[in-house]
């Protein structure tokens, strides 16, 4: 929206704002293309934007401007590690022109000030443990959670409280690794990583699942395991 009026001869004031809100879901399913990993991503962007001009007429021949404008934008998202950016941006301006004749001078100062904030993994960690406690408590649930979720003994406990956990496998050589930030190290950093967390996985889980050949296979084995799990 905008707002502009004439207060009086010499002054006037122009307003404008703008909100936006933005809502992406990228989704690449590899039953449609084998060659491509399985992502569903949601981001959720939003902008304000808000700005003011005053205009000054101190005489017929000198004319002089105050500017602001103010940009908020932020980014969130259910990716893992996602960094939830935050940008402040402020703009201010002083501007004055002199008319003499054939002869105008021109004089404006400028300032900019922009301020950054990120979220890293401990931000993600912690809304990550809310959803798992939230559904924790529920049944008939099926609950696939980051490889970093069984680390943090809370989460452990909302898991096993109403249900059974599987340990899903697969070896390292064939986990999609593009656009992976922890995969960043290659496969050593990978070994590396599977080593210190195994004991995390294996006092959290109720028994394993081989995913080393066809997803279907992995599902059947899944299947059966859960059901081995509620005879027992």
């Amino acid at each position: 929206g905008a707002f502009k009026k004439d207060f009086e001869p010499w002054y006037s004031l122009l307003v404008n704002a703008k909100y936006a809100y933005d809502y992406l879901h990228y989704l690449a399913d590899p039953r449609k293309d084998e060659s491509i990993m399985y992502t569903d991503n949601r981001y959720y962007q939003q902008e304000l934007y808000l700005s003011a001009a005053n205009r000054f007429t101190i005489f017929p021949w000198w004319e002089a401007s105050f500017s602001a404008d103010y940009q908020f934008n932020l980014l969130n998202s259910d990716m893992r590690d996602f960094a939830y950016p935050r940008r402040h941006t402020l703009l201010a301006s002083v501007a004055t022109v002199l008319r003499f004749g054939r002869v105008e001078l021109q004089a404006s100062l400028l300032g900019t000030l922009v301020h950054d904030r990120t979220q890293g993994e401990a931000a993600f960690r912690a809304i990550e443990s809310e959803i798992i406690a939230r559904f924790g408590k529920e049944s008939g649930q099926v609950v696939a959670t980051g490889g970093g979720a069984p680390l943090r003994e809370e989460n452990a406990v909302a898991l096993r409280q109403n249900g059974a956990v599987l340990r899903i496998l697969c070896p390292v050589e064939l986990l999609a690794t593009a656009g992976r930030p922890l995969s960043a190290g290659g496969l050593e950093a990978l070994r590396r990583m599977e080593a210190e967390r195994a004991p995390f996985y294996d006092s959290c889980a109720d028994a394993r699942v081989d995913n080393s050949d066809r997803v279907e296979q992995a599902v059947d084995s899944a299947l059966r395991a859960f059901r081995e799990l509620a005879r027992a």
